[in-house]
This record gives C-alpha cells, structure tokens and sequence, in this order.
C-alpha cells in the first residue's frame, strides 16, 4: 500500500522512506518559498570544519591542559564550562575556538536538540573543540548570532534530523551541513536577531560574575572552596561518634568541613521556627505529558526553573498528588539522591512537582536567596555527603536532613549574599528570555507572522537610541501559541534596567 508520493524532482541520492516524509518536504519547500538559501553561501567554507579526536585515554583534569568543548557542553546559544581538558599539543590546532565562532552539533543521539548550537565568546576562546562539534565561521553576510538563533527552530532541526547519516551514531556530513537552508534575511533584521542573542551572552556572563562574588563571600567567611583530599586512615574524636558506624559518616575532610559549619552560629532545616515545609518529591511512578515540570537534579543544575523545561508530568497524574510534593517560588529545592546537592528555585508562576530525589525546604527566618546560595556551596555538599547512606546510590533520609544546618555569617554578609544570589537569577531568567525571544523572531519570521521590514525599523532605532520599536516587539511575544499564553517578557523595563545595569551595559 503506498502511503505518499512524492514530486520525483524533490529527488536526492538519498532512497530512505524517512528522507522524504511529507513533513520534512513542507520544511524545504516552505523555507526556499522565503527565499532561503544553502548554509556554504553565508559562511566562509576555508575558516569552517570539524573539530579535534583527542583520545579519551588523553583527557585531563579540568585546568591541566587546554579546555575541551564536547557536543554536551553547547547549551542553547551558550557553552557549559568544560569539566575535561585536552593536552596542550592540541592548543592552537585546527579545532581552537575563537570568538565569533558558532559551533553546531553534528554527531550524537541529540543531534536535532535545539541546546547543541552556541556562539562562542571572550569566555571560551582559546579552547578547543572535539569532533562531535563543527566549526561554522559567518561570511560578512551573515551575523553569527542570528545563525544561532535559527539553529535551535524547528525549521532547522528538521534539516538535521533529515540528514543523519547513518544507522548507528547519528551523524550530518559536511556537505549536508553546508546545505543546511538559512532565510536570507537583510543584515539589519539578522543583527536585530543577533543582538538578542549576544545580550542573553552578556547576561549570563553578569549572573557568573556575581555568583563569584558569593563564592567569594563564603571563602572570606572560612569555607571550602573545593573538597579536601580525603584520607583513608585517621582518628575520631569519641564526642564525635553518634549512632551511625559507617567510616563516610566519620571521614576526616567530611568532618573538618562541619566544623567550619558550626564554627558559626547555626539554624537546622528541623527547626520549624525557621524553615517550613522539609519534604521529599514524589515517590510514585511518574506519567508523564504536557503538564507542570517534574523536577529532578538535572532540572536543578542551573539553579533556576524557568518553566522552559521540556520534562513535564500527565495532568491528570499531577493533579492526584499531595501539596507537599509541588514546589513553588518561596522553597528551596535540592537534590538528595544519587546526584547530591544539586540547588534549584522556581520562578514565580511555574508550576512544579519534585520527583523523590529532590528535597525541599521553605526559608521563614532567612532570605531565601542566602540559603540556596549556601545550599550551592561544597561545604553544604559535602555535608550531605557525610550525612548519605547507600552502596549503590546513596541518599540522605528525610530524618536526616532535619539536623543540616545553615550556618548564620554576619546580618550585612547575609543581605549581601542574598542580594547578589537574586541578582544573578534575575540575569539568569532575563537571559533565557532574551534568547527564546530571538528564536521566536526567526520562526515568525518563516511562518510569515511577523514581517522583517519590522525588524530592520526596529534595529534602525536602536541604533538611533530609539527602544520604542524593540519594546513594541518584544511586549508582542507570547512563550506558546496558546489563546492564554503569557508575554515571554512580562516587564520590558525591568529587561532593559539588566541590560544597563553594571556588568550588563547594552551596546
């Protein structure tokens, strides 16, 4: 029985049923309807090219050699911190990064994920990137920045997924990758584009200067700013030795490092004069859909859900759980399996159900940004730590999280830190934000919902000092095509306050 035909023009030296479903096919045909062109007439095909294969055998510790960016490392338009190195033979080689480069994903079972794209900034240059990773170097008629916004729509993660190349490890081919197809939009409506995804860089860069500041503030304070080498033989002091005779509850380094904690006045999350609300998620079989965000340590990793997640629970699941397995903006939350103290909040408004490696805890007598911060210290890992049972993986009991404790700095070391911890979700939240927005701007662009002569009038003006028009834009972006979406930016005046405050001034 045939299913479909297709044009024999649309044709290829591909003969794959997937190559050709009707769903890639209206991809292409709508892209060339917009004027689209192949990716090798916008960049400089000589300057762009695959990265290195340095053996893994090779890696290094982090700071022992040259950074190395691995497929995993893109994020979205940004790039994680590399935990591994390369040796320094690779330093200067065909696959070192430098700042303007937009790295695509091109090999890996996430191929067609809209994280595996980034541009890469003063942050990065210098590293290096691996194979999984292809180098793409705009011609002066494209700007780097739309191209990475265009990289993580739906128009162009179809063409990945289109071209994987074989049956094993998904992979595109150079030429597939330089015949992605790209809207050529004007250089004035690709930079409108760009510059949004530079300011997100920029804000990202702010909230990791202010994080520094309370790491700072908590190595004044005489806490550890890396765990200690661990001794495998060493003496307990008898005041020390409780109910629990396992050697990782008395470890040397594991006890120094509660020292530090109660050589401060301390609160404990069991005291329910100042915390509120000490739970663990849910310990059911999760069903999963489009309802709120199940959080698990990896939602957890960058310290703040956004409600971008694509992790959600079945609706009619979530609404069957108690009260207390839901997280809302005035907890903090952690993770208390296998994956220890991972530190996440919810911003106002997202929904959220903690599955049961994730602990939470209501701040009543302390700011809530002070005690997440403290929570993203190693000091307070460790501290689960010591406190973990388990062979296999190791948790803490709810029982045992009750005697964790916050230690208490000075009052004005503890607004301080507190303030700067918001400061820096603030930049966080406002730099997804700004990056979704570009990405929707490409998308209502190819879907004709948006005309790009809006765009060039808009980045006229701003480069006039004229926001009225960019304001008028972005107050126009709903975060889903639902009739009750809610705008993307909720405070437009807020966005601009970040993009011109210190660290954050907008070019």
């Amino acid at each position: 029985m045939i299913h479909s035909r297709i044009d024999s023009g649309t044709l290829r030296d591909r003969l794959d049923a997937s190559y050709y479903t009707p769903e890639v096919l209206e991809n292409e045909a709508q892209l060339r309807s917009r004027g689209a062109t192949a990716l090798r007439t916008l960049i400089d095909t000589d300057a762009s090219n695959y990265g290195v294969l340095p053996p893994s055998e090779d890696y290094l510790p982090s700071g022992s050699g040259v950074p190395l960016i691995r497929g995993g490392d893109l994020d979205g338009g940004t790039i994680r911190d590399p935990e591994v190195d390369a040796p320094l033979s690779f330093k200067n080689a065909r696959g070192t990064a430098n700042v303007g480069d937009v790295l695509l994903l091109i090999k890996g079972a996430c191929i067609d994920s809209p994280a595996g794209v980034a541009l890469v900034s003063e942050r990065h240059a210098g590293s290096v990137f691996n194979g999984s990773c292809y180098r793409v170097k705009v011609a002066p008629a494209c700007d780097a920045g739309y191209l990475v916004a265009y990289c993580q729509t739906r128009q162009l993660l179809l063409q990945k997924k289109r071209e994987i190349a074989n049956t094993g490890i998904a992979y595109n081919a150079e030429d597939s990758v330089l015949g992605y197809l790209v809207p050529a939009l004007s250089l004035d409506a690709q930079r409108y584009i760009g510059d949004k995804v530079r300011q997100a860089e920029r804000l990202r860069e702010r909230a990791r200067g202010l994080r520094h500041s309370v790491r700072a503030s908590f190595l004044a304070a005489g806490f550890v700013a890396v765990p200690e080498p661990v001794q495998k033989v060493g003496r307990v002091r008898w005041q020390a030795v409780g109910d629990r005779l396992d050697a990782i509850h008395y470890r040397a380094d594991l006890l120094g490092n509660l020292e530090k904690i109660q050589h401060h006045r301390t609160l404990s999350l069991g005291s329910r004069k100042d915390f509120g609300e000490l739970g663990d998620g849910d310990h059911g079989n999760p069903i999963y859909g489009t309802g709120p965000i199940y959080v698990r340590a990896t939602e957890l990793s960058g310290g703040l859900l956004d409600g971008a997640t694509d992790v959600r629970l079945d609706e009619a699941y979530a609404a069957r759980l108690p009260a207390s397995v839901w997280a809302t903006e005035e907890d903090v939350m952690f993770s208390i399996v296998a994956t220890l103290g991972a530190v996440g909040i919810v911003e106002d408004g997202t929904r959220a159900v903690m599955s049961r490696g994730v602990a939470k805890v209501r701040p009543l007598s302390l700011p809530k940004h002070y005690v997440k911060a403290f929570m993203r210290t190693p000091t307070f890992g460790l501290e689960l730590l010591r406190r973990s049972v388990g062979t296999i993986q190791r948790g803490v009991y709810l029982e045992s999280l009750q005697g964790l404790e916050i230690p208490l700095l000075p009052p004005r070391d503890i607004e301080l830190i507190a303030k700067a911890e918001a400061d820096s979700d603030a930049c966080i939240a406002a730099a997804r934000r700004v990056a979704a927005a570009a990405k929707l701007l490409v998308g209502h662009l190819i879907d004709a919902r948006m005309a790009e002569a809006d765009l060039v009038a808009a980045q006229k003006a701003l480069e006039a000092g004229d926001r009225n028009a960019d304001r008028e834009i972005l107050k126009g972006l709903r975060q889903s095509d639902a009739p009750d979406a809610k705008p993307l930016i909720a405070d437009v005046d807020a966005l601009y306050a970040l993009l011109d405050g210190p660290e954050g001034q907008d070019a």
